[in-house]
């Protein structure tokens, strides 16, 4: 297995902007790799294997740009997880101090499911369900 090694400081500012950087192996003389962002994690491809075009340095108004989106989406993000979590409360209010052999109705059996999904990471924080391999444990 080949070893490589890439700039840290590279990786940290891929993981803040999420613009993908082409770099130096700091091991191999010629060997250049492009650093991507890939859900939270910072991966590295060779760069003989990346898609051209290659990418170039972003300028400060794209890392800007890129920054200042990446936050929106991360307040949105949790807005719409608020949002979720209040329409279970919501439904799930009336049966508190119930005796656990109350009957549920089908709009609170649903709630009952989708906050325990959520806890499970089922549900993802756009409001949709996540593919079952990435939550449902055996």
């Amino acid at each position: 297995m080949t070893s490589y090694k890439v700039p840290s400081e590279q990786v940290d500012t891929v993981r803040i902007d999420g613009l993908p950087r082409l770099v130096n192996d700091e091991r191999a003389a010629g060997v250049q790799h492009v650093l991507y962002l890939e859900g939270s994690k910072v991966r590295s491809m060779l760069a003989t294997d990346w898609p051209p075009p290659l990418p170039s340095d972003p300028t400060p108004q794209e890392i800007a740009a890129a920054i200042a989106a990446r936050r929106a989406a991360e307040q949105q993000e949790r807005a719409n997880i608020t949002a979720i979590r209040a329409r279970i409360i919501a439904i799930m209010q009336p049966i508190v101090g119930q005796s656990i052999d109350t009957p549920l109705t089908a709009a609170q059996m649903q709630a009952m499911l989708r906050l325990l999904a959520r806890q499970a990471g089922g549900i993802r924080p756009d409001g949709t369900w996540a593919p079952l391999s990435e939550w449902a444990k055996e």
